[in-house]
């Protein structure tokens, strides 16, 4: 009867075992940036349905200077212009004077921050794409700011009695601006 006991007890063990098996096995998930993998030292995660990623890992790769504030719990992210703050334990995202409301709340695991991806991906002008079937969040940072160039063609045509100038201005954003300005002259 007591070898019995023993051998349910350890069978009801074993079973309780296969739900953590089972949950290590699963893929980790992975960070992609500009199409590059990221290493974090704490990997993105899912907590209550929502894919987490670290914080500082996300703003640093946008380019942005990243500040630590331990005694409010809170996580700022500097680039140009723009100004990011997240708190631990409030789902608010302040974007210089602009307020959003996240979906979930950031989180302190093993020492760094991590919040929801898409919040964090978008506040510096990323993208973020998930692919479920390989675990991969992909962002992609979007400094189309710092690589506009511009082009300025200038042609004048004279003739008798106008001369006519066109100022073509391009970007590498694809916009063109024409102007085409016509100076009447009195002829010699």
């Amino acid at each position: 009867m007591k070898l019995t006991r023993i051998i349910v007890a350890l069978v009801i063990s074993l079973l309780c075992l296969i739900p953590t098996v089972s949950a290590y096995s699963e893929k980790v998930i992975s960070l992609e940036i500009d199409g590059t993998v990221i290493r974090t030292e704490v990997p993105p995660t899912v907590i209550g349905g929502r894919t987490m990623v670290p914080v500082r890992d996300i703003f640093e790769a946008c380019g942005a200077k990243v500040n630590w504030d331990a005694n409010t719990k809170t996580i700022t992210g500097e680039k140009g212009n723009t100004t990011v703050v997240m708190q631990i334990d409030s789902n608010m995202l302040f974007i210089n004077e602009k307020v959003t409301e996240m979906d979930a709340t950031p989180v302190i695991i093993d020492g760094r921050t991590l919040a929801p991806a898409r919040y964090v991906a978008e506040s510096f002008g990323g993208i973020v794409d998930w692919n479920a079937e390989d675990k991969v969040v992909m962002i992609d940072v979007d400094d189309s700011d710092e690589d506009v160039t511009e082009t300025t063609t200038e042609e004048t045509t004279v003739t008798e009695e106008t001369t006519e100038v066109t100022t073509v201005t391009e970007t590498t954003e694809a916009t063109t601006v024409t102007e085409t300005t016509t100076v009447a002259e009195p002829s010699d």
